[in-house]
């Protein structure tokens, strides 16, 4: 008579493989789903960092700047003054996790910290035009693991900016 059929030791030989290959792709697809959600968190980041870019562009670029401080009565808020006396604020609101410039909010969600507004300038030469002005916020998320920086620069007459915002060289 003739035995057809699978041995003891081939049937846990294969169901070993199977259980090895199933943990290979679950670990395969929980690494891809980890890099599919940092990737997305950071084009994220970068579309509202540039929809806030591009209405401070907007404006400077419409608009002559004639002043630019600190807040007075906040460290999270830069304060923007245009020739035309028109007045806007970039607000940084840590507890709601957003940044404010204008008329115009972008809420970067729970997963976002924010740093202060920071604010240096550089000046060099006679020219009309000589100073260059960096502001930077910090932003740390926890879905993408690093830090991520929300940079403007700005370049201006240095009597116009005011003398609150640290120099740098």
């Amino acid at each position: 008579m003739k035995n057809k059929g699978f041995t003891i030791i081939e049937l846990m030989v294969t169901f070993c493989l199977i259980t090895v290959i199933s943990f290979l792709l679950i670990e395969l697809v929980l690494l891809l789903k980890d890099i599919y959600i940092k990737g997305d968190t950071k084009t994220i980041l970068f579309t509202k960092q540039g929809n806030i870019l591009k209405n401070i562009n907007d404006d400077l670029e419409t608009k002559s700047l004639s002043n630019l401080k600190l807040c007075s009565d906040n460290t999270s808020c830069l304060e923007f003054t245009y020739m035309d006396g028109e007045k806007e604020k970039l607000i940084v609101n840590k507890d709601k996790k957003q940044i404010t410039y204008g008329s115009y909010s972008v809420n970067y969600g729970n997963n976002s910290e924010f740093g202060n507004i920071e604010a240096y300038k550089s000046t060099a030469g006679d020219n009309e035009i000589n100073t260059i002005t960096k502001i930077s916020i910090l932003i740390n998320n926890k879905l993408i693991e690093e830090q991520f920086n929300f940079e403007v620069i700005i370049q201006s007459n240095d009597a116009i900016i005011d003398d609150d915002i640290v120099n740098f060289s």
